[in-house]
């Protein structure tokens, strides 16, 4: 049976598409600004596969963020997911989190699936479950 707890799930404003230029032909990197309380607001910055995933500036998007404690056998089976109801979604590894010098209630999470890169930045109270090496699901509805 698949189990996940979900680490991060809101609704997501792109800001900027590739704000410094594109550096690979097929990688895109979003500027994401949650919606809502700008005091208590996560902001990512996320490389997508940009011939797989098209967004523009202004797009709201749902993200969740799930921790996967699912045995690799049910991930390999044919049954029905959770994940067939996003339309993007990548799997990765947390591989580096740390508070802000300045700020002991900044958080910065950074997320590896495969190369793309997921940085997360918010309070900490809204991030407290990032653990290193924690494998997770980023996951994109428009």
């Amino acid at each position: 049976m698949a189990s996940y707890a979900s680490l991060l799930d809101g609704t997501f404003r792109v800001v900027e598409i590739d704000p410094n230029g594109r550096k690979f032909d097929k990688v895109s990197r979003l500027h994401l600004r949650e919606v809502g309380d700008p005091s208590e607001r996560v902001e990512m910055i996320m490389d997508i596969h940009a011939e797989l995933f098209k967004v523009r500036p202004n797009t709201e998007l749902s993200i969740n963020l799930l921790l996967d404690s699912t045995p690799v056998e049910y991930i390999e089976s044919d049954q029905p997911s959770i994940l067939q109801d996003y339309d993007y979604v990548m799997y990765g590894t947390c591989f580096k989190f740390a508070t802000d010098k300045d700020n002991d209630n900044l958080l910065t999470v950074l997320i590896s699936c495969g190369g793309l890169i997921v940085t997360i930045k918010g309070n900490k109270a809204k991030l407290p479950n990032f653990t290193l090496d924690s494998r997770i699901y980023v996951m994109l509805r428009v």
